[in-house]
């Protein structure tokens, strides 16, 4: 992985972490987390997978389904623990 990457997955968590005041799993992408919400049918997953997924179509198809499968462990864990 690239260094400016791993700054720009970086300053995403943070952001995200700063949008939800704290309550993002840790290490979790915005991208991550649209695919999450859209699988259990919340609101803001539904609103938010379409938007991030057209933003990077140049970057890769279904951005989202595989920043989620990337960060699978996060909820893994979430689920287990």
């Amino acid at each position: 992985m690239s260094p400016l990457l791993k700054v720009l997955i970086a300053v995403d968590v943070w952001i995200f972490r700063v949008i939800t005041f704290g309550r993002a799993r840790p290490g979790e992408t915005m991208s991550a987390a649209a695919w999450h919400l859209e699988r259990r049918g919340k609101w803001q997953g539904k609103l938010t997978r379409p938007l991030i997924d057209f933003l990077f179509r140049w970057m890769e198809k279904d951005h989202c389904r595989k920043a989620w499968q990337w960060q699978a462990h996060i909820y893994a864990e979430v689920s287990n623990g």
